[in-house]
């Protein structure tokens, strides 16, 4: 399930959940198939270095999607707001 809201030109998507395992897993999912996107639009764009860096990300999510690769194992916690 995912909630998705939209800002002006911005789409901001939040996928739900039951499980943290699960929810990781389409996460990764998603993001892989919006590299996938991303790296069409900026091929056809002919912007050549950013199509190269998307598609390392896009190769990156897909691994982790694979479990080729580990993910992360230091979180960063939101820091605290200023009073």
């Amino acid at each position: 399930m995912a909630a998705v809201s939209q800002s002006g030109n911005r789409v901001v998507v939040v996928l739900l959940h039951s499980n943290k395992g699960e929810e990781t897993h389409q996460n990764i999912a998603y993001i892989h198939s919006m590299l996938g996107q991303l790296r069409l639009v900026a091929q056809t764009e002919g912007a050549d270095m950013l199509t190269y860096l998307i598609d390392m990300a896009y190769l990156e999510a897909g691994d982790l999607q694979a479990g080729r690769c580990p993910l992360s194992q230091v979180r960063q916690s939101k820091p605290e707001p200023r009073s």
